[in-house]
């Protein structure tokens, strides 16, 4: 049986590999993405039914994925070009990631092998490297963004700012939001908030704070190249008088004096643009769960990446000559992270801070709205290819999640103590990074960190392949409108492919 799965393997390898290489195949390539995932299908199950071990595991995980990406050419949704060309990078990565697993678990030793416990310990020293380095990254950012002493300007020499406000849909935070804005001390500010066409009572909201000096626009739906909230970033920018924009979210809430030590801090450093992470306030203990990872994908992982600094979307800082400079937001129309990209380009421009006492910012974060945070954010990130979040997915299992899973295992089986050390010092590692982060981010200590990490994990992985399946097979709706279409290239309409 394991002969005929491997041939069957290949036959399904090859027929996939045929669409891309042969316009007559292109042209029947639903037909011959169902046999082929198929087939597919077939020979991974057999091998896995035959040989049941933590690779042949694996290897129905990748075929999950190999399903996934090739349900695309069936689906037919994305212009053509960009089908073809996303389609091919996830095939052969995974194709590969397949051919080199089915080998493993063909080969009758590799498993054995595998279960060494010198293996194990080289797999436990792995996993304290990795959080090492995380651990290390992290409070080279926090340390980073971490705010001293500022300069005092004189307020006649201060530049005049606009606070920017983009509102849909928030009625529930926006007069929090709005109550504190008009309360700042900054004495050449400028609040303006623009109504996505919300479809509650935003727009009377609103327009209940004229009296206080709040400007107010509508904007119009954006055209299908523009996602929505970038065209109503293009709107604030347009109308705003002042020399630095502050966008914020209506989740944030400013302290009187907030907005005048953060110009002290930019004008005091020269910077171009500057992003602020806030204190996070929970509404809801299940915030806990949802909200530390998405701050880790949002702040500490890009931080690895070259030339990717971290950036908190939901209060930032620009110069509005340098925003004119750089063509304002139309060249991001279609960038679910549009600040990310400013921030890369303005390089040592960019400053990324946190909160403290004296800035007094803090972010209101309820579950809903985290878990459809992460959603939106979370298949784009990862530059809507299924292999890296097959990739991230397997990582994640494998270096935060597997060191607790080992811990247990290893504790309980009573093995090598060295092995049992390693993957204690592991785990504590990795908790003492969930402590340091979310302590970062509350400014408080809290019983939940010190266990949550294998929950936050696997809510995490959740959440990214969720993120994955609704952009490429339905649809993600932020604040009662789709942002899939333009994140994702799509048709306006699907075309008729009768």
């Amino acid at each position: 049986m394991l002969t005929i799965a491997l041939l069957v393997f290949a036959l399904s390898i090859g027929l996939q590999a045929a669409i891309y290489v042969h316009s007559a195949a292109w042209n029947i390539r639903k037909a011959l993405v169902l046999a082929s995932t198929s087939l597919n299908a077939f020979s991974v199950g057999i091998i896995f039914i035959e040989k049941p071990n933590f690779i042949t595991l694996f290897l129905v995980f990748t075929a999950i994925y190999m399903s996934i990406s090739s349900a695309r050419l069936v689906q037919d949704r994305l212009q053509t070009d960009y089908l073809k060309s996303a389609t091919i990078k996830s095939f052969v990565f995974i194709a590969l990631v397949q051919i080199v697993l089915f080998g493993a678990g063909y080969w009758h030793g590799v498993v054995s092998l595998l279960a060494a416990p010198w293996i194990i310990m080289i797999y436990l020293l792995l996993t304290i490297a990795v959080a090492a380095i995380l651990l290390a990254n992290g409070m080279a950012v926090i340390k980073k963004a971490t705010v001293g002493a500022m300069s005092q300007i004189d307020n006649h020499s201060l530049p005049t700012v606009t606070l920017a406000i983009p509102a849909r849909n928030e009625d529930a935070a926006l007069e929090r939001c709005l109550d504190a804005a008009i309360a700042s001390d900054y004495p050449k500010l400028e609040i303006i908030v623009i109504d996505d066409c919300s479809q509650d009572n935003t727009p009377a909201i609103i327009k209940q704070y004229a009296h206080s000096g709040v400007r107010f626009f509508q904007t119009d739906k954006a055209g299908p190249s523009w996602l929505d909230k970038n065209n109503a970033y293009q709107t604030l920018f347009q109308q705003a008088n002042g020399q630095i924009i502050m966008f914020m979210s209506v989740d944030v809430v400013l302290s009187p004096n907030s907005i005048k030590q953060l110009i002290n801090l930019f004008v005091g450093k020269n910077k171009a643009m500057m992003s602020v992470v806030a204190e996070l306030k929970d509404e809801n203990e299940l915030s806990n769960i949802l909200q530390p990872l998405v701050y880790w994908r949002e702040i500490l992982l890009p931080s690895i990446a070259k030339n990717r600094p971290p950036v908190f979307s939901m209060s930032w800082l620009i110069n509005k000559k340098v925003l004119e400079n750089l063509g304002g937001f139309s060249g991001f129309k279609r960038s679910i992270t549009p600040e990310a990209h400013l921030a890369q380009q303005l390089a040592d421009k960019y400053m990324f801070i946190k909160n403290n006492p004296q800035l007094g910012i803090v972010c209101y974060a309820n579950p809903d709205g985290q878990w459809d945070r992460a959603i939106r954010l979370g298949y784009p990130q990862v530059h809507r290819r299924p292999e890296l979040v097959m990739l991230f997915s397997a990582a994640k299992i494998l270096f935060l999640f597997g060191p607790f899973a080992a811990m247990l295992v290893l504790v309980l089986s009573s093995a090598n103590i060295l092995n049992v050390v390693l993957s204690i010092a592991s785990v504590g590692i990795l908790t003492a990074s969930n402590v340091i982060y979310h302590y970062t981010l509350t400014n408080k200590i809290q019983l939940t960190p010190f266990f949550s990490l294998p929950i936050n994990v696997l809510v995490d992985i959740a959440s990214a392949n969720a993120s994955m399946y609704l952009y490429e097979f339905r649809d993600v709706v932020w604040r009662g409108r789709s942002v899939a279409g333009p994140v994702m290239h799509t048709y306006p309409h699907l075309p008729n492919t009768d």
